[in-house]
């Protein structure tokens, strides 16, 4: 063999030699990847993986509109320490300003804290290092602007959207709360109507990708149903300022105020305060449908089946003794017992003074004999009717019957159940009663929620729902309705009688804790209705455990029934300027019109009629018409409007009329908003307001 043949061959040798150990090293590379396949698959799920794509909480209105619960986005961050070769060259330089500027943001961490800690994240080459959690929006925004993250992707600033649920006029029991690693509601309206409010989780793909997330739907979510209450924001408010002010003063364990409209049984306000352990005041347990022994606010049934039987008439005399009478083996007393009591009074004055003894005479006297006709006429008033109320955990009535085994029926029974003891009523039952004198005889049942809605569009509607429709006749109605104002004008309701509103309505003061082996407290409440001639509103008021003051249903609960009458009927009132000031005052003067709603403001000057020209009006949908009625009016394409400058309660508002959803954070006014204003708005947007 020549030499340059065996040179050619040597080559081709070695060429072959570098091919097969090539060859039996992607061989060996492949059977090791075979062999950790687990491990690979795992790090494919970190960055690629199906999650659930959430649907939207519905959100929960009030009568007029405005915000009462949205589901509002926050932000949880993390940084990847590997993110770009940006990163990786400029980390060390901008180290120290991005750690001052978190440091100053977050508050949480000092400067050097935070430097730290990103340091050692940063050597170890932490892909999703924690930074912060429940992030509002607007505040990402401008965490976005610091060193480092400003560079985008390329700074490694990981944004995981997360939903919470936002109270914007603050929490009320009624609404109820939902449980957020469930996202179900499980209080109160949110828990009622939980499956409407949730939607329908659809599916999404998650992948990971270099110092971001990206998701896609696979299937979309169908978001949550809205609901619009009954509830009035300006009454509600109303009534919880009342109804805290009295028990910081009476320093008292809870309390409870429910008002309705006579004519709907639309509930208009329902505050739940109880006391913490630092002695603050807060929206707990819905003390409102829960059973208590109603003390003399139920004298007022006793005395209508005895007015329906012709047992007695308002003018007949009853003898009260020295306020001290005998009932089989037990004392009963009225309140005045130590002043010698009330002696001979009319039936009429025995519900003005709440004469327990009066009372507890009549019932005896007609039904001793025959307890059952007494219940089974109170059965049929309807005062055990179930309300079926949207609020979860309310309780039946529980009114005891003779020939029930199970009601542990004794002598004394029929006379103390005639003043509202061994029995347990809800207030709201109660409220319900009430509300039928105010509604001519009429029993309705109280309500909540009003409509169901999806994208602006009712889907359900909910209206007044009659349950008996004569509960008593005319007569024995007008009698009643005369003893009610009677208890206002000069009995113990005394302290609710206001210059401004005519009110009528029963005290009530009893005793709780007997035979629990616990101190013996006091419960005191008022429930009745306003305008008297008139009525418009019925509302009770029950506070429990006052430990200063003596217990009284009048000077403490009608002291608050008094206050919210005095307020909610203020607000029925119309009058003209001249009314107040007079036609002809040089000294008034209109004040400036500032940002609001330009309908309530357009009909606010109509009624006053304040001649006005703007030229900034905005579109509405409708225009409102006497009795509540709207006129739909034709309107160009909804755009964003400008709501910088206004409060909340506008803001959302406006936001809403004009097919956007609006989501707010912080409190004051609206200082910014995410959409320009005059833009017109996409199916599914929504307009972040950060409010200072």
């Amino acid at each position: 063999m020549s030499r340059s043949s065996k040179r050619v061959h040597i080559v081709y040798l070695l060429y072959f030699a570098v091919v097969a150990l090539v060859f039996v090293a992607v061989i060996g590379k492949v059977l090791k990847i075979q062999s950790e396949a687990d491990k690979w698959l795992d790090g494919v799920e970190d960055y690629a993986k199906q999650v659930t794509a959430e649907a939207t909480r519905g959100n929960i209105f009030a009568y007029d509109g405005r915000l009462l619960a949205s589901s509002l986005p926050y932000y949880n961050l993390f940084m990847d320490m590997r993110a770009d070769k940006y990163l990786l060259d400029n980390f060390a330089n901008e180290v120290d300003s991005l750690s001052i500027c978190l440091s100053e943001k977050l508050k949480n961490h000092t400067a050097a804290e935070y430097k730290k800690m990103l340091e050692k994240a940063f050597a170890q080459g932490a892909r999703y290092y924690p930074i912060a959690r429940k992030v509002s929006y607007t505040d990402v925004q401008e965490i976005k602007k610091f060193p480092v993250f400003r560079m985008g992707r390329k700074g490694g600033l990981i944004c995981e959207e997360m939903k919470k649920r936002s109270n914007p006029f603050g929490y009320m029991a009624a609404l109820g709360k939902i449980s957020h690693d469930k996202d179900r509601g499980t209080r109160g309206i949110e828990m009622r109507y939980d499956s409407l409010l949730k939607g329908k989780d659809g599916v999404a793909l998650k992948q990971r990708l270099a110092g971001y997330a990206s998701v896609y739907n696979i299937v979309d979510p169908i978001d949550g149903f809205d609901l619009i209450t009954t509830i009035d924001v300006e009454i509600q408010d109303i009534a919880e300022k009342a109804l805290r002010d009295k028990m910081t003063a009476f320093d008292a364990k809870h309390g409870c105020v429910v008002l309705m409209e006579v004519a709907t049984g639309e509930v208009k306000a329902c505050v739940n305060l109880q006391k913490d352990s630092q002695g603050d005041y807060f929206e707990g347990r819905n003390w409102a449908v829960l059973r208590i022994e109603p003390g003399s606010t139920f004298k007022t049934m006793s005395l209508i089946v005895a007015l329906e039987d012709g047992a007695v008439s308002l003018t007949d005399t009853i003898d009260t003794y020295d306020g001290i009478c005998r009932f089989y083996d037990r004392d009963m007393k009225d309140s005045n017992w130590r002043q010698g009591g009330n002696k001979k009074i009319t039936v009429k004055d025995v519900m003005a003074y709440s004469s327990n003894i009066g009372i507890s005479k009549i019932i005896e006297k007609r039904y001793g004999k025959n307890p059952s006709e007494y219940v089974n006429k109170l059965y049929k008033m309807g005062i055990s009717k179930d309300l079926r109320l949207e609020i979860p955990g309310y309780e039946l009535p529980y009114v005891r019957h003779p020939k029930d085994p199970q009601s542990h029926w004794y002598g004394t029974t029929l006379p103390w159940m005639s003043i509202g003891y061994e029995l347990q009523i809800s207030p709201i039952n109660m409220l319900a009663f009430y509300n039928a004198i105010a509604n001519n005889g009429v029993f309705i049942r109280p309500f909540f929620v009003k409509n169901v809605a999806k994208n602006g569009e009712i889907t359900a509607t909910y209206s007044t729902e009659v349950l008996n429709d004569k509960f008593c006749s005319k007569s024995v109605l007008n009698d009643v309705k005369e003893a009610l104002n009677a208890v206002v004008e000069y009995g113990t309701g005394k302290a609710a009688q206001s210059k401004y509103v005519k009110i009528a309505g029963k005290t009530g003061t009893a005793q709780v804790g007997y035979g629990t082996g616990n101190p013996i407290t006091h419960q005191v409440s008022f429930c009745g209705y306003f305008p008297a001639d008139k009525p418009l509103y019925s509302c009770i008021v029950v506070i429990y455990d006052p430990h200063k003051g003596a217990a009284s249903g009048g000077k403490m609960s009608g002291s608050v029934f008094k206050d919210i009458a005095e307020q909610v009927y203020a607000r029925k009132v119309q009058l003209l300027p001249e009314d107040v000031v007079g036609s002809k005052s040089a000294a008034f003067e209109f004040p400036e019109v500032k940002k609001g709603n330009d309908v309530v403001t357009k009909n606010l000057l109509e009624d006053f009629a304040v001649t006005s020209k703007s030229e900034n009006w905005t579109d509405s949908i409708g225009r409102r018409l006497k009795n509540d009625d709207f006129a739909k009016l034709s309107v160009t394409q909804c755009k964003v409007p400008d709501v910088v400058g206004m409060g909340a309660k506008d803001a959302v508002y406006l936001m809403e009329k004009n097919g956007v959803r609006a989501c707010i954070s912080g409190t004051g006014r609206v200082v910014s908003q995410s959409i320009k204003a005059g833009t017109i708005p996409q199916k599914g947007d929504i307009v972040y307001l950060s409010l200072k």
